[in-house]
Order: structure tokens, then C-alpha cells, then sequence
């Protein structure tokens, strides 16, 4: 995942938050601040859009370069931090949702969505998508 960080008092920053990559003693330190039971209840919590697991990141990646950095001390405004996918995980993430055609059609549009992409439409097919239940518009040209 990007993170992206503006803080009020400097430039942007962009930083890689990967949970299967962090180093053993950052994952116990995020256990060790007592909000998750473990690094896997955290990671769940990121994945699901979680503030203050988003925070726990940001931490993270900032303590690599500012060791002292304590976590009770970053706070910011809910728009400084942009989570985003990078390009392969998203390019994963679509590929596997389009795959599953079983689940719940509420979740997977969802789960497009946030990735950045409609349902697919019937324009292959020379029929437009319609929402279920409504009628076509009708035509506004002239003489009709």
C-alpha cells in the first residue's frame, strides 16, 4: 500500500506500508501499543479502512526514519494520510473480484469501487446497463 502523508509543517511524502514485510520488532511494536490482540487482528483492521490501524502504519514507516517518533504524538487531519493501492496490488485485487462472480453483488461493486472501477456494462452486447426495475429513458429527438 502507498501511503501518502502531508503533514501541516512539510512536503508530502510517499511511503510503502507492506504487513507481510515488516520486520518482526515493528510488527511487536504495534502489538505493543495495545489496540490489537496481534499483528494479525491489526492487519484485518487496516484492510477494513480502520483510522487508527492507518495510523499505526503511517507510524511505522515514519519511526524508520525518526526512531523517537512516539505514537500518542502523531496527529494529523483525517485528509493528510491517503491510503492507495499500488499498481500490482490493484491490478491482484481486480483480477481475483471479477474472478469471483458467486459473491455478494453489493460487495463486489464495493469492492470495485474503491479500487477505481465500474461494473463491467452490456455495451459488448449492444444493451446498455440498466438498474434493475427501471425503464429505458425515453428517446428526446425531435418528431417523436
Amino acid at each position: 500500500m502507498r501511503l501518502i502523508y502531508t503533514p501541516e509543517d512539510g512536503p508530502t511524502q510517499t511511503l510503502l506500508f507492506r504487513a507481510g514485510k515488516v520486520r518482526s520488532t515493528e510488527a511487536e511494536a504495534v502489538e505493543d501499543l495495545g489496540y490489537w490482540s496481534d499483528w494479525d487482528e491489526f492487519v484485518r483492521d487496516f484492510w477494513s479502512d480502520n483510522r487508527r490501524a492507518y495510523r499505526a502504519a503511517l507510524w511505522l514507516c515514519l519511526r524508520r526514519t525518526d526512531p523517537d517518533l512516539a505514537f500518542d504524538d502523531l496527529d494529523y487531519p483525517v485528509d493528510a494520510l491517503i491510503v492507495d493501492f499500488e499498481d500490482d496490488e490493484r491490478a491482484a485485487l481486480l483480477a481475483a473480484i471479477e474472478a469471483d462472480t458467486d459473491g455478494d453483488p453489493a460487495v463486489r461493486s464495493a469492492a470495485l469501487a474503491r479500487l477505481g472501477k465500474d461494473e463491467p456494462d452490456d455495451s459488448a452486447t449492444g444493451s446498455p446497463s440498466q438498474p434493475p426495475g427501471s425503464e429505458p429513458s425515453p428517446s428526446n429527438s425531435p418528431g417523436t
